[in-house]
């Protein structure tokens, strides 16, 4: 690694663009207690999407979400949302 990208590395945010390009169907999922949900927020926030839905599961932490009642409760929303979204687009 070159030092020059250092700095370049150091302030890269995954939000860039948000405004401009997620123009898509948007349903971000995330607990309300996981410590990334700042980023959900933020993104929520960012997306230029007209049909968007930031959906959080009360009291689930990020690593709730992939086992037991809070990844069924996150599929209960994803399942209408791609068969809504995909059967529509």
């Amino acid at each position: 690694m070159l030092m020059t990208s250092v700095a370049t590395l150091a302030s890269f945010t995954g939000f860039e663009g948000a405004d401009t390009f997620m123009t898509q169907p948007l349903l971000i999922v995330a607990g309300s207690e996981a410590g990334s949900l700042w980023h959900s927020q933020e993104l929520n926030t960012r997306a230029a999407s007209k049909d968007k839905e930031l959906f959080i599961i009360e009291g689930a932490t990020h690593m709730d979400l992939y086992d037991g009642q809070g990844a069924v409760t996150a599929a209960n929303k994803l399942g209408p949302f791609f068969k809504d979204k995909l059967a529509n687009n």
